[in-house]
């Protein structure tokens, strides 16, 4: 960061990179990984046009060198072209950096707008820019970074002053943020700036640097010939930069509203949906609204505009008032469930599921509507929906009072369970019987297996009454009502030759209330009928 006489874009990325290191202590979420990456093309963008301004800048050094023809315009254009050769080495060093350390995390997600698939990497960071035994990248950048600030500063004429470029690799004693801070201080310069630092904030911080050595480059080749360097301006435009063109609905949509020809004493008057905005210190005009959706096309996509009135000075004198208009596209947000089973809800049921919208990130603040009862649950995103009916369930999902979608849901009965019994020796088998002094006979339920594995708190049944009758022939000898699943049958008086006949009456599912659900049980599995042997 440059000190004296600093310009409002050094200033501005001054502000950027103290918000980066400071970001850059803590834990940080994906949507702040996403914006630190915004931040880097941002960086990127505007340095490609402070090289592109630097080439013109030197042609007409060159240009002038030429028409003068002189020995110290001759001088004046040599050290003009060393000037940007070395800058333009040192900026391509820090870019085959930056393509390395995206190949070896993984590239990039072309499908998501080229981000970063390894924007959280921290650890091959730290290995090629620090390495296992401080060997790494990072002190090779340090030496090429001092070398090329002294060769900066011998190239800048004897009236620059010098106190606008500041190192570019400070280590932690030298830093003049922290080196009064002793955890900071004690660090070199590999360690202090990219040690437990993830991959999108080591590309910004690299694009940083490239930010300062392009901009030293134009503050020297201005200095070497003034002349130059002015710019003559005959018209001055308004226009807007947007952080993004494609927006999730419900999330804020961003963007800035500045002067092309852009002069310190000139303020822009600019009025936005009927409203006066204020200008910053930057001359800047910034305007944010929630992008409502709504007529997404087969892709989710539905586009939008803004427009924006700005009063601007013109050369003559004059006040012209322009229209700036701003398109982008809104992107439908695309809601995930996560329960054990999504594709359909289980009737009277409590089926537990979580909602989110993995595009709003932190700004998700769910709220939900439905046709069935729905409980919403501690933490964000989780419901609780119990069907009363077999009719389709409907979840309409809004954030921040935004409506984000519907998701609709089949819903369908509870299966019924399977149920078998069991003598001490076993299971019964229903062709061989029970011999006549078996001590007693379990009736056992089991649950379906796909029901008890998605919904674990509903598969619990319990008998309510059974009916048990022990017969010969068409004569029934005995019969008795039980309310538990086991059968004593001492009590039965049974002898080979008889059968006995187990009749389920009333069967209970208990659901996650505690709540017990009676069960209707069709007659065709309601009843089983063993043969008693010797």
């Amino acid at each position: 960061m440059a000190g004296g006489k600093e310009t409002p874009r050094q200033r501005l990325i001054g502000l950027m990179y103290l918000v980066l290191l400071a970001l850059l202590a803590i834990q940080v979420s994906d949507s702040i990984m996403e914006k630190f990456f915004f931040l880097e093309q941002s960086l990127n963008t505007a340095n490609s046009e402070t090289v592109k301004r630097n080439k013109a800048q030197l042609a007409k050094i060159e240009a002038t060198a030429k028409a003068r023809d002189t020995d110290d315009a001759k001088k004046m254009a040599v050290t003009a072209a060393q000037v940007r050769k070395i800058s333009e080495e040192m900026l391509k060093y820090i870019e085959d950096i930056k393509v390395r350390l995206v190949e070896e995390t993984g590239g990039r997600d072309e499908s998501h707008g080229g981000l970063y698939q390894g924007a959280k990497e921290d650890h091959a960071v730290a290995e090629m820019l620090i390495g296992p035994t401080s060997n790494g990248k990072g002190y090779e950048l340090k030496k090429k970074l001092d070398a090329y600030y002294a060769e900066l500063l011998k190239l800048a004429p004897a009236n620059f002053d010098k106190k606008q470029l500041q190192p570019l690799a400070y280590d932690g004693k030298d830093h003049p943020i922290f080196k009064e801070n002793s955890e900071q201080n004690i660090k070199d310069y590999p360690n202090l700036t990219f040690g437990q630092t993830p991959l999108v904030g080591a590309m910004a911080v690299l694009a940083e640097t490239q930010s300062r050595i392009a901009n030293y480059e134009s503050l020297i080749l201005s200095s070497i010939d003034p002349e130059a360097a002015t710019i003559k301006v005959d018209k001055i435009s308004a226009d807007y930069s947007a952080v993004s063109s494609v927006v999730a609905a419900g999330t804020d949509y961003e963007a800035k509203i500045f002067l092309t020809a852009k002069n310190k004493s000139l303020r822009p008057d600019v009025t936005f949906r009927g409203s006066k905005i204020a200008v910053d210190d930057e001359g800047y005009a910034p305007i944010k609204f929630k992008a409502a959706g709504g007529n997404y096309d087969k892709d989710g996509f539905a586009k939008a505009t803004w427009t924006a009135s700005v009063k601007v000075p013109t050369p003559a004198g004059g006040i012209e008032e322009q229209t700036v208009t701003g398109e982008y596209l809104v992107a439908k947000p695309t809601v995930e469930v996560k329960a054990a089973a999504v594709s359909a809800l289980y009737e009277n049921c409590g089926n537990e599921l979580v909602i989110m919208v993995p595009s709003l990130g932190a700004n998700y603040k769910p709220s939900f509507t439905c046709n069935a009862p729905l409980i919403n649950g501690a933490q964000r995103g989780q419901v609780i929906v119990v069907p009363k009916t077999r009719a389709d369930v409907t979840i309409g999902v809004s954030s921040s009072g935004t409506k984000i979608d519907n998701v609709t849901f089949k819903v369908r009965p509870v299966p019924l369970p399977a149920f078998s019994l069991k003598t001490p020796s076993g299971p019964v088998n229903d062709k061989t019987g029970i011999k006549s002094n078996t001590p007693y006979v379990n009736l056992e339920i089991k649950p379906d297996e796909g029901f008890a594995t998605f919904l674990p708190k509903e598969a619990n049944y319990t008998i309510g009454e059974m009916e048990v009758t022990v017969g010969r022939g068409k004569t029934a000898k005995f019969s008795q009502k039980l309310t538990s699943n086991s059968i004593r049958m001492s009590s039965m008086n049974v002898s080979s030759g008889d059968r006995l006949v187990i009749e389920i009456k009333k069967l209970y599912r208990t659901n996650f209330r505690g709540e017990k659900i009676e069960v209707p049980i069709p007659a065709a599995i309601a009843t089983r009928s063993i043969s008693i042997n010797d």
